[in-house]
Protein backbone atom coordinates (compact mmCIF):
# COMPACT_ATOMS: atom_id res chain seq x y z
CA UNK A 1 0.00 0.00 0.00
CA UNK A 2 2.86 2.67 0.83
CA UNK A 3 4.34 1.75 -2.39
CA UNK A 4 1.01 2.20 -4.17
CA UNK A 5 0.69 6.05 -2.20
CA UNK A 6 4.57 6.75 -3.31
CA UNK A 7 3.23 6.17 -6.34
CA UNK A 8 0.87 8.65 -7.06
CA UNK A 9 2.67 11.17 -4.64
CA UNK A 10 5.62 11.29 -7.41
CA UNK A 11 3.09 11.52 -9.95
CA UNK A 12 0.98 14.40 -7.99
CA UNK A 13 4.62 16.20 -7.29
CA UNK A 14 6.62 15.96 -10.21
CA UNK A 15 4.07 15.88 -12.88
CA UNK A 16 0.39 16.87 -12.28
CA UNK A 17 1.23 20.18 -10.46
CA UNK A 18 3.82 21.36 -12.80
CA UNK A 19 1.37 21.03 -15.40
CA UNK A 20 -0.73 22.96 -17.04
CA UNK A 21 -4.33 21.09 -18.28
CA UNK A 22 -6.92 22.67 -19.77
CA UNK A 23 -9.56 20.11 -19.60
CA UNK A 24 -9.71 16.91 -18.21
CA UNK A 25 -9.04 15.21 -21.26
CA UNK A 26 -5.64 16.71 -21.54
CA UNK A 27 -4.91 15.72 -17.86
CA UNK A 28 -5.90 12.20 -18.58
CA UNK A 29 -3.93 12.29 -21.69
CA UNK A 30 -0.59 13.66 -19.97
CA UNK A 31 -0.91 11.02 -17.27
CA UNK A 32 -1.56 8.74 -19.41
CA UNK A 33 1.97 9.72 -21.21
CA UNK A 34 3.45 10.00 -17.87
CA UNK A 35 2.37 6.35 -16.74
CA UNK A 36 3.91 4.98 -20.28
CA UNK A 37 6.80 7.06 -19.61
CA UNK A 38 7.50 5.50 -16.01
CA UNK A 39 6.85 1.95 -17.48
CA UNK A 40 9.40 2.28 -20.01
CA UNK A 41 11.72 3.92 -17.60
CA UNK A 42 10.59 2.59 -13.97
CA UNK A 43 12.98 3.77 -10.88
CA UNK A 44 12.08 1.68 -8.06
CA UNK A 45 11.77 2.92 -4.43
CA UNK A 46 14.21 2.69 -2.09
CA UNK A 47 13.88 2.57 1.58
CA UNK A 48 16.26 4.63 3.71
CA UNK A 49 14.93 3.88 7.34
CA UNK A 50 14.78 0.62 8.91
CA UNK A 51 10.94 -0.26 10.27
CA UNK A 52 11.83 0.57 13.47
CA UNK A 53 13.34 4.00 12.64
CA UNK A 54 9.96 5.03 11.11
CA UNK A 55 7.72 3.36 14.49
CA UNK A 56 10.68 5.61 16.33
CA UNK A 57 10.21 8.93 14.29
CA UNK A 58 5.87 8.36 14.49
CA UNK A 59 6.23 7.14 18.45
CA UNK A 60 8.09 10.51 18.95
CA UNK A 61 5.59 12.98 16.60
CA UNK A 62 2.54 11.29 18.00
CA UNK A 63 3.62 12.05 21.55
CA UNK A 64 3.90 15.80 20.53
CA UNK A 65 0.22 15.82 19.39
CA UNK A 66 -2.25 16.65 22.66
CA UNK A 67 -4.83 14.38 23.28
CA UNK A 68 -4.21 11.48 20.43
CA UNK A 69 -3.58 9.16 23.66
CA UNK A 70 -0.07 7.85 22.82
Amino acid sequence: MNLAQRWFSELTTKHIRRGTHRSVRELTDSIDQWTERWNHDPKPFVWHKTADEIFDSLTHYLQCIPNTGH
